[in-house]
């Protein structure tokens, strides 16, 4: 069953992450299956292509010094390849390094 959908919002910088560098990261669920299964997307930035994520890359940098409040229009173009019905959409933000 293959599937393809295109998913659009928008993510905050979250209190306290200014100067940070902020990465968005993007999980499925869907740890029990072929990776080729696994949903993989097209990762846009506010209308700019990113990078490509699945199963073994699943983050990217939305920034390497974020402004408090700051914010992101996302887009992900999904290809999905599983009859599997638990498979879910979680985007979120996180800090790393310093």
């Amino acid at each position: 069953m293959e599937a393809h959908y295109c998913f659009r919002g928008g993510i905050t910088a979250p209190a306290g992450c200014a100067g940070r560098h902020l990465v968005c990261l993007v999980s499925t669920g869907a740890t029990d299956i072929w990776n080729n299964n696994n949903p993989q997307f097209l990762a846009y930035s506010n209308g700019a292509l990113l990078c490509g994520l699945d199963v073994n890359h699943t983050e990217f940098d939305l920034t390497s010094a974020a402004a408090e409040g700051q914010t992101w229009q996302l887009g992900l173009y999904t290809y999905c390849n599983t009859p599997a019905q638990d498979v879910f959409l979680k985007v979120e933000t996180a800090v790393r390094g310093r």
